[in-house]
């Protein structure tokens, strides 16, 4: 893996660096399609360090020594943070990605809710509150942008979240067909030396697990709707890996015996159909299980056993950031340390990732502030307390083009 890469050009109006900083001391699930089976992602490779690194030359452009290649990523994975990561020591402007949705209806009471017609899409701002709480900046990812435009985005940002939501996971339908594409481009930054980590929730994690697997439709219905639940764990070592290694062995116990897991989605994958989808058992690893409201159990946390991808079905950013009394969202201390232990991990991945962008005035213009936040609270059946409106393809080419109308 390189040094920090300065991606794109400086604009005329860049008035000051990012390099600056450098002189400075460091919801709900989808709707499972009926579609034919797909063509599994390529095989993975291992990539990333151990913990036994040496320390860090103070100026990193000198001296590239302690850099590990080729070493299984997922060692100690939860206290990477004290490791002297590039630009670990720096003020670093982390960027994380997160892919839009279309902006449909909020009548939950249809579970074919409507598309408003509006030529707009949204974010959840429960999830850019998550990864704030981390120490990281949101970047919106277009899902209708082009395989040009993901390219583009996907070599400025430091990482990829794919939040739960509403959207189709048909193999048809344009999110999940954006969201395979940006698995692809990660998968390939990964196996070209770029660490590169993804996280999806609920919604998010299943397109992760039907992006692998050759057969489609892998999902099962199940009782989990504003269901708070506990967390199982498998096998003794999966307490270790991930968010998880953030908990105190305390806190652990307990998130077996109480319900403080925000689940709210209405497909799961069985443990049993897991192991017996090779595409999928081969490419991730169960940390953990949860059961629905019926005692069934699916599949609540996942870990690529190859790529630094995760995923959860539960939702670690409602605890702190959703109040919704219907939806029962746990807010315990307990679900409130859950959470933050979750975005830690989230940007503590990120911050092994060099990407960065040349001036500020370029990051500005990518951040999710530049669109509107709307109090999703006041409509009824909304499971968003906030979220951000975002122009959609046509809106943003016309805006563009009234840009660059502007400065001739």
């Amino acid at each position: 893996m390189s040094g920090h890469k300065s991606i794109g050009v400086v604009s005329a109006n860049c008035s000051v660096p990012n390099s600056a900083d450098d002189s400075a001391d460091d919801e709900n699930a989808g709707f499972d399609g009926d579609d034919d089976d797909d063509v599994s992602l390529k095989p993975a490779r291992r990539m990333g360090v151990q913990g036994n690194e040496k320390l860090a030359p103070e100026d990193e452009s000198e001296d590239d020594s302690w850099r590990v290649e080729g070493t299984d990523w997922q060692g100690d994975l939860g206290r990477s943070v004290d490791l002297p990561w590039p630009g670990h020591h720096k003020h670093r402007h982390l960027l994380i990605g997160v892919l839009t949705q279309p902006y449909y209806s909020w009548n939950m009471t249809k579970p074919d809710a409507e598309h408003t017609g509006l030529d707009k899409l949204f974010i959840g701002a429960s999830y850019v509150r998550l990864l704030e709480a981390g120490g990281a900046q949101v970047v919106p990812v277009f899902h209708d942008s082009t395989d040009e435009e993901f390219e583009k985005v996907m070599s400025q940002i430091n990482m990829l979240v794919i939040p739960g939501g509403f959207a189709s996971l048909k193999k048809s339908s344009e999110f999940y067909q954006a969201g395979k594409k940006l698995l692809d481009i990660a998968m390939r930054l990964n196996d070209d030396g770029d660490f590169f980590a993804v996280h999806g929730i609920c919604l998010g994690m299943e397109l992760m697990l039907k992006a692998v697997s050759a057969k489609h439709k892998i999902l099962r219905r199940v009782n989990a709707t504003a269901a708070p639940a506990t967390l199982f764990f498998p096998y003794r070592s999966a307490r270790r890996k991930a968010m998880f290694a953030w908990l105190s062995d305390e806190l652990i116990e307990r998130i077996k015996q109480v319900p403080v897991a925000m689940e709210n989605h209405h497909f799961g994958l069985n443990p049993d159909r897991f192991d017996e989808n090779e595409d999928i058992s081969n490419f991730y690893e169960m940390l953990t299980t949860s059961p629905d409201k019926e005692g069934t159990h699916y599949v609540s946390t996942i870990q690529a056993t190859s790529y630094p991808f995760t995923g959860t079905q539960w939702h670690p950013e409602k605890s702190a950031y959703e109040w919704y009394s219907t939806y029962h969202v746990p807010h315990s201390l307990d679900a409130i340390q859950l959470m933050q232990a979750t975005a830690n991990f989230i940007v503590s991945q990120a911050r092994r990732n060099d990407h960065r962008l040349p001036c500020w005035d370029d990051e500005r213009k990518l951040l999710i502030y530049n669109y509107p936040l709307l109090f999703g609270s006041r409509q009824r059946h909304s499971v968003y307390d906030q979220y951000y409106i975002v122009p959609a393809r046509a809106e943003r080419q016309a805006l563009a083009q009234g840009e660059q109308a502007a400065t001739i």
